[in-house]
């Protein structure tokens, strides 16, 4: 098969990947937007993305798009020529620094997970104690409950005489 094929395939497959990232990106925008549109402070705290991991994960995107594009440039449009030094030095510094942006995409990528992972653990622990808190006061409301059946059933059973009979013979 040509090289020039395998150019073209690897570009397209880059802008496809491009705008798979944009509209990932343009998803997230509209769920931010949902969940602001929703609630304000209760909402930010039952959200499993905060603010500035959504800053974060924007700037991700957009690192990633510029990867994603500079690559597909460098295949399509600057793929040098043999003996041709001048596209050589072009196509090498813009790969070049679409490496440096994906070891950037990929330490953003890591922060993300971290930040993820880290608020899932607290969320799962207030979880928790929302439901040890519920479970507590189920517990505290069937006690006062068998309690409160057991009362009436000792007040209106009849009393108890506490002397003897008297014998009747004696007197």
């Amino acid at each position: 098969m040509n090289p020039a094929n395998f150019r073209l395939a690897f570009g397209l497959l880059c802008i496809a990947a491009l705008f798979a990232v944009a509209s990932g990106a343009l998803l997230e925008v509209a769920r931010a937007r949902r969940a602001a549109s929703d609630g304000s402070v209760a909402e930010e705290a039952s959200t499993l993305v905060s603010r500035n991991q959504f800053r974060l994960r924007m700037l991700s995107a957009v690192v990633w798009m510029i990867v994603l594009g500079s690559l597909a440039y460098a295949t399509l449009r600057l793929w040098p020529a043999p003996g041709d030094a001048v596209t050589a030095r072009r196509f090498v510094a813009v790969v070049s620094g679409a490496v440096l942006l994906i070891f950037i995409g990929l330490f953003l990528l890591a922060y993300d997970m971290w930040l993820m992972g880290r608020r899932r653990r607290l969320q799962e622990k207030q979880f928790e104690r929302q439901l040890n808190d519920l479970a507590q006061s189920e517990i505290e409301r069937l006690e006062t409950e068998r309690l409160a059946a057991q009362r009436p059933d000792a007040s209106s059973a009849a009393p108890r005489s506490t002397s003897l009979p008297r014998d009747s013979s004696s007197s």
